[in-house]
């Protein structure tokens, strides 16, 4: 009777499933969204998310060195909170 009125219906609901489906996918790859992000825990964080700039330097590399960093931060003027590893 009437099927081939419903081909363009489920052609669309494929695509729109399809991208949906990825871009779930592409969120889970790239491992968000992030339910506790570890500045969070970093003291002052709400001053720093309000009304002051932060840099937040991640350290994976296993030559980090953090009085290196400590000090090229002061080096350039800024007032150094913490450097730790993590």
């Amino acid at each position: 009777m009437g099927w081939p009125a419903f081909i363009p219906v489920t052609f669309e609901i494929t695509i729109l499933t399809i991208t949906v489906g990825i871009f779930l996918y592409l969120l889970y790859l790239n491992g968000l969204p992030l339910a506790a992000h570890p500045a969070v825990l970093a003291p002052r964080y709400r001053e720093a998310l309000v009304d002051r700039p932060a840099l937040f330097v991640y350290a994976t590399d296993p030559r980090f060195d953090p009085e290196a960093t400590r000090d090229l931060l002061r080096a350039l003027g800024a007032e150094v909170e913490e450097v730790r590893r993590a």
